[in-house]
């Protein structure tokens, strides 16, 4: 008896470092596939918010078709790893006609900025000055590109299929 007690009291330490360090390497993983999946869901998301910037800038149908490209692209990845709310309002500004050209897929759009952003820090009218520009102007893509200094394209400016 007195053997395989000094047995158990020899063992027992060892099973403890090895279930610690079995917790510990899973532990790491899950943090790990957390912190890929959260980088590449903001990736999709500023990728999006890219291709529309680019599409609003675009100076020929063939930079056209490329941000259109893109905005395909970033699209499918937030499919996949995009959160929920995201993916409904990315379907509402889809629905709106994504061309910042009325009133209510500029708003969708507003919405959609607002979503994808991780904290709440700051308001809707804030985010609204810095990606349309102030409220006082009238929101459309022609006063979006005047309030910094670019030409607007020659045609309606649109990241559908």
């Amino acid at each position: 008896m007195a053997d395989a007690s000094s047995v158990l009291t020899a063992a027992l330490p060892l099973f403890g470092v090895g279930v610690g360090a079995i917790l510990q390497y899973l532990f790491t993983r899950s943090a790990e596939v957390r912190k890929q999946a959260y980088s590449l869901r903001q990736q999709a998301y500023v990728d999006y918010l890219r291709a529309l910037a680019q599409a609003g800038h675009a100076s020929g149908s063939e930079d056209l078709a490329k941000a259109r490209l893109l905005a395909a692209d970033a699209k499918t990845r937030i499919v996949v790893y995009g959160d929920r709310a995201v993916l409904e309002v990315l379907a509402s500004f889809e629905e709106a006609g994504p061309t910042l050209a009325n009133p209510r897929s500029i708003q969708c759009f507003l919405k959609l900025a607002f979503t994808m952003r991780t904290k709440a820090d700051i308001d809707e009218a804030r985010l609204r000055t810095v990606l349309i520009g102030p409220a006082s102007l009238p929101a459309t893509s022609t006063d979006m590109n005047a309030s910094i200094g670019v030409e607007p394209p020659a045609q309606s400016v649109s990241v559908q299929r």
